[in-house]
């Protein structure tokens, strides 16, 4: 949610916490975990949220507890149960008719304590236009303290209204942080944080990085780390990876790394420059690789994200996502019907991004005024299922597929896909594009461009036919053809908007007075 500040951290086994005071906020003989599901579209019309949560006496329980300020947070373990639930509201209620809280608290499908610290709590100002003003500095009171209720609805389903949703709560406790528990301001090496007694994987101690790190630089040396659930990345840490660093997948999860800017910093409110740079991913067929949600601004240059089992790079929400030079790769078969990077936000740049057999290349979902420059996608070296088959990500293969609108393509490449350009977006420009098919894995009747809906341009482009069986385009006609070059088309090809190209005679005199 824009304008809103946060911190949140993800709490892993092996965290060293030191003396944390804490205590717990559901009701003794409670019934726990408290269980949140709803229906398919039951948010679609009013009401749009339901909430649940419980009283607290804080005046009874905290009055005579020293202040706990700045130091004062909420600790709540919780989970998602189902994939496209990724955030809760939480609210604060006091007394004195004051609400804090924080309207998308990032959760993920693992049970894991997420940190909400007082300080990074915005005010609820804008619930019924009748809370009572603060001043600079006021904080969450749990003297004060009434209740903690959890809210799901509409705002935290969009484009997903039409399926159910869920999570579960285990605990809430008010804690009081150690010093240093946010970090002390520096950047730091991975290195720094090595396995405790007890860890089997690299998992543990990446988080204890990451945490130590809002807003500065997590520095990861070459090497290969096994990671067995996601490293959430929620407090603008950015990441230097070594080009040898490699992050694997051991187990099965939604994905390797989640970097989440919806809730901000406290360290850089207005950071603008968080990024990923260098390194490998690698699903290894059991995790997707990267999702990037809610930035504003996120620079990701210098990747390889290999054998995601749903995608390599999924971007949700946010804007201007800056992408450069990043590579996307399946080496693993059985992961057809995946997509190399799914972009599901607006107003970004993806600029020299290669995707080799993912079975659909790019995927625009949503958003407006996406700009694609010089990307390749490509596909057929995973071999094919059974003899006599196709190659396995060459099967419904798309290598563009563009729903949003505004979509910029320039200078991209099609190469080897059953579509090279699906398009069902408004008002989509392709421009200096092309399209090639290796006959090598011998892939036959290809769909240049599909066009289902809204207007489209195609300029200063260039198609190969190395197969017999082409179409260049099957659309529903709103579309203009400007300068296109055909190779290996014959003269019964529909080849629309073709350049006529002749040699001029020596003897014509519009040529020699041209020369002239």
């Amino acid at each position: 949610m824009k304008g809103c500040v946060y911190i949140v951290l993800m709490l892993c086994a092996g965290l060293a916490w030191g003396a944390e005071e804490e205590y717990e906020l559901v009701p003794p003989g409670a019934k726990t975990p408290y269980v949140f599901a709803s229906k398919p579209k039951e948010f679609a019309g009013k009401p749009d949220a339901r909430s649940f949560g419980f009283d607290v006496d804080g005046a009874a329980r905290f009055a005579n507890l020293p202040a706990f300020g700045r130091d004062g947070a909420l600790k709540i373990r919780i989970r998602a149960t189902d994939p496209q639930t990724d955030a809760v509201e939480v609210t604060f209620q006091q007394s004195d008719r004051k609400v804090w809280g924080c309207p998308e608290l990032s959760i993920g499908p693992e049970w894991s304590d997420v940190v909400l610290p007082f300080a990074e709590m915005k005010y609820f100002s804008h619930w019924w236009g009748h809370l009572p003003p603060v001043q600079d500095g006021d904080l969450p009171d749990p003297r004060l303290l009434r209740a903690i209720r959890f809210c799901y609805g509409a705002w935290l389903c969009r484009g997903t209204l039409d399926k159910p949703h869920g999570f579960e709560v285990a605990s809430v406790k008010l804690v009081r942080l150690p010093p240093g528990a946010f970090g002390d301001g520096k950047d730091h090496s991975l290195d720094e944080f090595p396995r405790l007694a007890g860890e089997v994987d690299d998992t543990a101690r990446f988080q204890r990085a990451v945490n130590a790190t809002p807003a500065g630089v997590l520095t990861v040396p070459r090497g290969e780390y096994r990671i067995s659930s996601p490293i959430r990345a929620l407090n603008r840490c950015s990441f230097d990876l070594n080009k040898n660093a490699i992050l694997r997948a051991v187990k099965p999860m939604a994905c390797v790394l989640l970097i989440d800017g919806r809730r901000g910093s406290g360290v850089r409110p207005h950071d603008y420059n968080v990024f990923l740079r260098g390194g490998v991913v690698d699903g290894d067929g059991l995790a997707s690789c990267v999702n990037v949600k809610g930035f504003a601004h996120y620079t990701l240059r210098d990747c390889t994200f290999l054998n995601g089992r749903e995608y390599g790079l999924r971007v949700d929400g946010g804007y201007e996502m800056i992408a450069e030079n990043v590579y996307c790769k399946c080496v693993k078969p059985g992961l057809a019907g995946n997509a190399g990077i799914v972009v599901n936000g607006g107003d970004s740049h993806y600029t020299d991004c290669i995707v080799v057999d993912y079975t659909i290349g790019f995927n625009l979902l949503k958003g407006g005024s996406n700009r694609l420059t010089r990307c390749h996608v490509w596909g057929g070296p995973i071999p094919p299922p059974k003899p006599g088959e196709l190659p396995e990500m060459l099967k419904g293969s798309i290598n563009f597929k563009i729903d949003c609108s505004s979509a910029i393509l320039r200078d991209c490449y099609a190469d080897t896909g059953e579509i090279g350009y699906l398009v069902n977006g408004w008002d989509t420009r392709l421009l200096g594009c092309s399209y090639f098919n290796n006959k090598h894995f011998k892939l036959d009747r290809i769909t240049i461009i599909k066009h289902t809906r809204g207007r489209l341009l195609v300029a200063d482009g260039g198609f190969i036919k190395t197969t017999p069986n082409y179409t260049v385009y099957d659309g529903c006609g709103e579309v203009e053809w400007r300068n296109m070059m055909y190779s290996g088309f014959g003269p019964n090809d529909d080849c629309p908007g073709a350049l006529s190209f002749r040699r001029p005679s020596a003897k014509d005199p519009s040529a020699l007075k041209l020369a002239e």
